[in-house]
C-alpha cells in the first residue's frame, strides 16, 4: 500500500486546501480538485471490481477467450468514457419532460 498522509490546511486568508504527501512527492489541492481525485480513485476502483467480474463470467460461463474479453472491456472503457463526455455536455441542458415550479 502507498503511504499517503493526507492534510487539511487554511490560508492565512481562510482559503482551505488539502495538502497529498507520499516520499516522493507533495501536492496541494484545491477542496474540489481532492474532491475530484477522491472520485476518480472510488470510480476506478468500481470500475476494475466489475471489470474482473466480466472477465471471470465471460472466461467461466460463455468460455470465451482472453482477447475477445480484453477488447469487450476496451470497448466498454470506451463507451463509459464516451458517455461520460456526453454528461459533461449535456449537464445545462433541461430534460422536456421535467417541469420546475408549481401547476
Amino acid at each position: 500500500m502507498i503511504d499517503i498522509k493526507v492534510r487539511i490546511a487554511m490560508s492565512k486568508t481562510f482559503e482551505p486546501f488539502v495538502i497529498l504527501e507520499t516520499s516522493k512527492s507533495r501536492s496541494v489541492l484545491t477542496p474540489k480538485e481532492a474532491i475530484e481525485h477522491a472520485l476518480t480513485i472510488l470510480e476506478s476502483a468500481d470500475i476494475t471490481i466489475l471489470n474482473a467480474f466480466l472477465a471471470e463470467y465471460l472466461t467461466t460461463n460463455l468460455n470465451l477467450q482472453q482477447d475477445h474479453i480484453k477488447g469487450m472491456l476496451n470497448d466498454f472503457r470506451e463507451f463509459r468514457e464516451r458517455k461520460k463526455r456526453e454528461e459533461t455536455i449535456s449537464t445545462d441542458i433541461m430534460d422536456p419532460g421535467i417541469t420546475s415550479g408549481t401547476s
